[in-house]
């Protein structure tokens, strides 16, 4: 299965006038529009796809249409109907995906990873009392692999895989 292309939807939608006096039918709608918006690049297609799309019958769509534009939800430009503000809230993030690919090469051909774990918020006592954390090994067999990381912990020891001990 393909996973689904996620949007981000702001929590501030929950103080916005806008959206908050909209009655709860067409605040479904609305939502169901960004989720449409999202599959189309932050735009709305035309009408009566919209229509097939939100399994809506078109007056119903067009109607739709005409109060989100009326309240200040979806804006027009030319032809072009996408939600309000589409683009600054929708922005393209840094996508990690190829730093990751590169890391794990790295690691892939060094044989080994360091194992690197802090917590968010340390107190001065924990930081001048550096642990240092064992190194982590990559093994080929992951059955070794997964025995080795939980041995880290102190949770696993090798004779204890399948209750052998």
């Amino acid at each position: 299965m393909t996973p689904q292309p996620w949007f981000r939807f702001y929590s501030d939608a929950l103080n916005d006038p806008k959206v908050q006096k909209l009655p709860p039918p067409l605040f479904k709608h609305w939502v169901n529009l960004l989720c449409v918006a999202s599959k189309h690049e932050g735009l709305i297609p035309k009408p009566s796809d919209l229509a097939f799309e939100m399994r809506l019958k078109d007056a119903v769509v067009e109607s739709m249409i005409r109060q989100l534009e009326s309240v200040g939800l979806l804006d027009r430009a030319a032809e072009t109907l996408r939600p309000h503000n589409w683009n600054a809230r929708q922005y393209k993030s840094d996508v990690s995906t190829e730093r990751v690919r590169k890391h794990r090469e790295t690691v892939s051909r060094n044989g080994q990873e360091a194992f690197h774990e802090t917590a968010p918020e340390q107190s001065r006592a924990e930081t001048d009392q550096k642990q240092t954390r064992p190194e982590r090994v990559r093994l080929d067999d992951p059955v070794d692999q997964i025995v080795a990381d939980f041995a880290i912990f102190g949770l696993l020891t090798p004779g204890t895989v399948m209750g052998i001990e």
